[in-house]
């Protein structure tokens, strides 16, 4: 690509494994910037690239991101890492606000699944809205901050701030689905709900304790019919699951780095019309399920290539 410039460190086949869209003209115009950014060696940034905007690289050994690294940041539109190297956003700390994405509105995609912790207001004020964090234990606070329908699934999460606001400081969560540990169901004083998690009730957000994280089976017949120049119909038997079925994440892969991770569209049934495509795209279609208990199958469905028209 006629815009792509990259900086090499060892193996150019060394396949990325993190990738930051919309930085690579701004705050992240090289591998020292990001190494500054996440606590690592401008070494130990294998296989850098910026085409036009986007950033990818190969870090092979855990990092996090560093305090206001990202803060107040309206170019970032996500942040992906595809292994387990990103283990937290911020330094663990509940004490000190941190400001890693702090206000970055624009940053629609968070993908980590070895975070283990979220520092002080890391997350707060950006546009993603599904975290799938099943290795988090500690949140600081005002990370999942409210005001749309988030989805968050934190299975080992035993620890949330106690300030105001807490983990959880939001003001609104009509709509949001939080999947948590059992534990906070009597946590609170006098074996009552944990007041945190009472927050998330109170303003409105469904909480679900999670029993089991026995993952669901994938779909394996998923068809695509009735296709349009903006829509299309996701056809499909609804497998099996110990622990039933939520609903459906519909990834709609136009062969950008942010369609493979952030989904088009929430579903709950087979049949279910798919909008907001563009005309004249091809796509490869393909859906995870997930539980009752938030848990989410351990591969996607079949997919489906088609064409709009």
């Amino acid at each position: 690509m006629a815009n792509i410039k990259a900086h090499l460190f060892g193996n150019r086949d060394l396949a990325p494994n993190t990738f930051i869209g919309g930085v690579g003209a701004t705050t992240v115009t090289s591998a020292s910037d990001l190494a500054t950014k996440l606590n690592v060696l401008e070494s130990d940034i294998k296989a850098f690239v910026i085409d036009g905007l986007n950033v990818s690289c190969n870090i092979n050994k855990p990092y996090r991101v560093l305090a206001r690294a990202f803060e107040l940041d309206l170019n970032i539109t996500y942040f992906i890492n595809t292994d387990e190297n990103l283990i937290s956003i911020g330094e663990s700390n509940l004490i000190v606000d941190e400001f890693q994405f702090f206000s970055a509105t624009n940053m629609a995609c968070l993908v980590g699944l070895g975070i283990q912790s979220t520092g002080r207001q890391s997350l707060n004020v950006i546009s993603a809205e599904d975290y799938y964090l099943p290795n988090m234990t500690l949140s600081g606070l005002r990370n999942f901050f409210a005001g749309k329908e988030y989805t968050l699934y934190a299975p080992l999460l035993t620890i949330i701030s106690t300030a105001t606001f807490g983990g959880f400081g939001g003001y609104n969560y009509n709509n949001s689905i939080f999947y948590l540990n059992v534990l906070f169901q009597t946590s609170g004083p006098g074996g009552t709900v944990e007041p945190q998690v009472q927050n998330i009730i109170t303003r409105g957000g469904t909480v679900k304790y999670i029993l089991d994280t026995t993952p669901p089976n994938a779909i394996t017949d998923l068809t695509v019919t009735a296709i349009t120049a903006t829509t299309a119909i996701v056809n499909f038997t609804a497998p099996s699951s110990l622990n039933g079925i939520d609903y459906y994440d519909v990834f709609m892969d136009d062969g950008s780095i942010l369609s493979k991770y952030l989904k088009k569209q929430k579903i709950t049934a087979s049949g279910t019309v798919i909008t907001g495509l563009i005309s004249g795209v091809t796509y490869n279609v393909k859906i995870r399920t997930y539980s009752g208990y938030g848990t989410r199958s351990n591969s996607f469905s079949n997919i489906i290539n088609f064409t709009t028209l």
